[in-house]
């Protein structure tokens, strides 16, 4: 950072799936709406409390600031790209969790990857930045796919050349897309007019 000064190993980060246990996020569902949980820690070894944090998602993820519980740390700033954590007052040794919701994108060429930087001054403020000595899970891939919701049908006529005429019946194939424009299952009707 120019004229500032960057420091690492002062604090720890875990992302994961909510409710996974663990600190991965391999293998997420292509354009669907995930639960995250993002754990910072501070270090046992650092003498000085760790204040604001910013998470940054990568290309393609898209944060729903708004659904971060306990929204009591999330700022005003954060955005659809970033989760900004203010006032934490971690004291070494201490952690806390914030929970999100991110859409995923279709598709994810090798590791999407996600940063995190800290400072120790409540709104995160001033020329120092701290870098984790530990992150697990901030490096992310997307399953091939697209999830199961329907987002779209698709309808293909009899043939090329038919022609419909009002009050004649006729059969076409409709198929059920998601997001991503993969074809997957519906349970339904699906009524043209």
């Amino acid at each position: 950072l120019a004229g500032g000064t960057q420091s690492s190993k002062y604090f720890d980060a875990c992302l994961g799936v909510t409710g996974a246990g663990t600190c991965s996020t391999q293998n997420l569902p292509a354009a669907t709406s995930v639960s995250l949980t993002f754990t910072i820690t501070n270090k046992s070894s650092y003498s000085t409390k760790l204040e604001s944090a910013d998470l940054f998602a990568p290309s393609g993820f898209v944060i729903d600031p708004t659904s971060a519980t306990p929204s009591t740390h999330v700022a005003a700033s954060s955005s659809s790209s970033e989760l900004d954590l203010r006032n934490l007052g971690l004291a070494p040794g201490a952690s806390t969790a914030v929970t999100f919701n991110v859409t995923t994108p279709c598709q994810v060429s090798g590791y999407a990857k996600w940063s995190v930087t800290a400072k120790p001054t409540t709104n995160y403020s001033g020329s120092t930045t701290f870098t984790p000595k530990n992150v697990n899970g901030l490096s992310s891939t997307v399953a091939a796919g697209g999830g199961s919701g329907v987002t779209q049908f698709a309808v293909v006529l009899p043939s090329p050349s038919f022609t419909a005429t009002a009050g004649q019946a006729f059969t076409p194939t409709v198929t059920a897309k998601n997001g991503c424009g993969t074809a997957t299952g519906f349970n339904g009707t699906a009524t043209l007019t």
